[in-house]
């Protein structure tokens, strides 16, 4: 009986391995050969990538497993509440109020971990506005921590991180969350400062697939500046839950890639199947002719930092830039460990920050075969204005970084997603 049961299993094991590779040799061949999917506008997209691409950020997510079986329940239908979260600078001052919609169960998580109620100067009857203090739960000085003021620890893995540039390059990311035409125009209110001398050469929004990026000249970096916007921040709920179970696959095998090197198929395909690769890169290639030894960086918050990582294997494969320099915020896994470990060979430059608990760069999860590229740049608040940067190791997946907050369950904050060295969402209501 023993014999019969192994050779069953055996059989269903070989049938799996089979299919997937048959899968991943298939996508392979389709990608690389379909040179489609680089379309110029999205009516052109089969509709029903576009409707898995929404869905994504506007279908409920599902229950979890356990409470399926509570008869009294509707899984999926909890309703969500719309609230304004006015998340606390490092110093003390909050900054412009941000809309969130929560269910009640995660606004409840939220309150008591650095969420708290608040009164709304606008409007004193809000009921429904909160301040975030983001250092509520970091301890003063935990002993954890302590390999991040090793000087020379981080002198070692901090080599080539220029942080005025990582913060300049925040405040153009910060950019992309404001009206296409102030970007245009570069005359939105976050436009001067440290975000002030950048000439803006193309500006792309694709309104199906809701993504936006620009492509400008940065005469303090003297340099082709590559930025692309998150998800809205009423969407991020439902899109981090909805990472994190069934609408998460694994399954397109990168073109001209290693064997075996997988991405996300939704990144994928929302990259090349809107309106950003051909804009975006059409973009980059006029300014090149302007700017020709000037290096190109490219930079995203959420999912534009997915956005970011695959335009700049888009730069140094199909355009052959020769200087491509990668720089996201609190960017979710973007492909596997092949995948990681392959693109940290092509582009020679990149940065990846995460922000305390920030829920986002622990999505897709790890144990759906997803792994960051490396080398992540941990940004930690303290109590009474202090902030702690700590430089993580070479792996990608560092579990004395953001992963340690993880696996102890607590990253899981949507407010410290919203501030990553700037403001990274509209700001609510009157915009930027």
């Amino acid at each position: 009986m023993r014999p019969a049961i192994t050779e069953a299993l055996l059989a269903v094991l070989v049938c799996l391995v089979v299919g997937a590779n048959g899968a991943t040799t298939a996508a392979q061949h389709r990608l690389a050969a379909d040179r489609g999917l680089r379309l110029d506008s999205s009516p052109n997209d089969t509709a029903a990538d576009l409707a898995a691409w929404r869905a994504q950020f506007e279908a409920l997510p599902p229950s979890p497993w356990w409470q399926r079986f509570w008869p009294w329940r509707q899984p999926g239908l909890e309703p969500q509440h719309l609230v304004r979260v006015a998340p606390m600078r490092p110093d003390g001052g909050l900054a412009a109020p941000a809309e969130l919609r929560l269910p009640a169960a995660a606004l409840e998580a939220e309150l008591g971990a650095g969420l708290a109620p608040a009164v709304n100067a606008a409007d004193p009857r809000d009921d429904s506005f909160y301040a975030y203090n983001s250092s509520a739960m970091t301890p003063l000085v935990p002993l954890w921590l302590s390999w991040m003021t090793d000087a020379e620890r981080m002198a070692n893995r901090s080599h080539g991180l220029d942080f005025a540039v990582a913060w300049r390059l925040s405040s153009y990311v910060a950019i992309s969350y404001c009206n296409v035409s102030s970007i245009a125009g570069w005359n939105c209110t976050r436009c001067g400062g440290i975000s002030a001398d950048f000439t803006p050469e193309q500006v792309v929004f694709d309104s199906a697939w809701d993504l936006l990026g620009f492509v400008g000249y940065s005469e303090p970096l003297d340099a082709i500046v590559v930025a692309f916007r998150g998800t809205d921040s009423h969407s991020i709920y439902n899109w981090v839950q909805n990472m994190r179970t069934w609408r998460t696959d694994l399954a397109l095998g990168y073109p001209n890639a290693p064997m075996g090197a997988l991405v996300h198929g939704g990144f994928f395909t929302s990259y090349n199947s809107s309106a950003l690769a051909s804009n975006i890169t059409a973009g980059v290639t006029a300014l090149r002719r302007r700017h020709p030894g000037s290096p190109v960086y490219v930079s995203g918050h959420s999912l534009g930092g997915a956005m970011a990582t695959l335009c700049a294997l888009d730069l140094r494969l199909n355009l052959k830039m020769p200087d491509v320099r990668v720089y996201t915020f609190g960017s979710p896994r973007v492909g596997n460990l092949i995948f990681a470990q392959w693109f940290e060979g092509v582009v020679q430059v990149h940065w990846r920050f995460t922000h305390n608990r920030d829920i986002v760069p622990s999505v897709p999860p790890g144990y759906m075969g997803f792994y960051h590229v490396a080398r992540e740049v941990w940004v930690v608040d303290l109590l009474y204005g202090h902030t702690l940067v700590g430089v993580c190791d070479a792996s990608g997946e560092d579990m004395a970084c953001h992963n340690s907050m993880c696996h102890l369950g607590l990253c899981s904050s949507l407010a410290d997603h919203l501030l990553y060295l700037s403001e990274m969402y509209s700001p609510h209501p009157m915009g930027c």
